[in-house]
């Protein structure tokens, strides 16, 4: 999916830098299933790439991960390291209280992109 993404969009494929499909393959390849996938800290930093190249005030944007951990590091990354468009990154897991997650169905802040 990302390289179909790469492919379209060849803005992303400058934020990601070459070690884009090797990291992709080695995820999809240890990912036999959601519960046992590990998220490198390669792949991670090109989520967030993509991300915040992507990302355009007004719009949303779903990114599936791995599991609260991945959901966590991912969100903190975004937060503590700002790009060019406002974020507003809410966790969608089972471990987050309901009203936590509520948010998700309205509309992003206003100059935000919501994640």
């Amino acid at each position: 999916f990302l390289e179909d993404i790469l492919e379209e969009f060849p803005r992303c494929r400058a934020a990601c830098g070459p070690p884009l499909t090797k990291s992709v393959i080695a995820f999809s390849n240890h990912a036999k299933t959601l519960s046992n996938a590990k998220m490198t800290d390669e792949t991670k930093r090109i989520i967030v790439a993509l991300i915040r190249t992507l990302a355009t005030p007004g719009d949303c944007m779903l990114v599936f991960l791995p599991g609260i951990d991945p959901i966590a590091d991912v969100q903190e990354d975004l937060e503590h390291n700002p790009g060019e468009t406002s974020l507003q990154v809410i966790i969608l897991h089972s471990t987050v209280p309901r009203e936590e997650q509520d948010v998700a169905l309205s509309p992003a802040l206003p100059g935000h992109c919501k994640v």
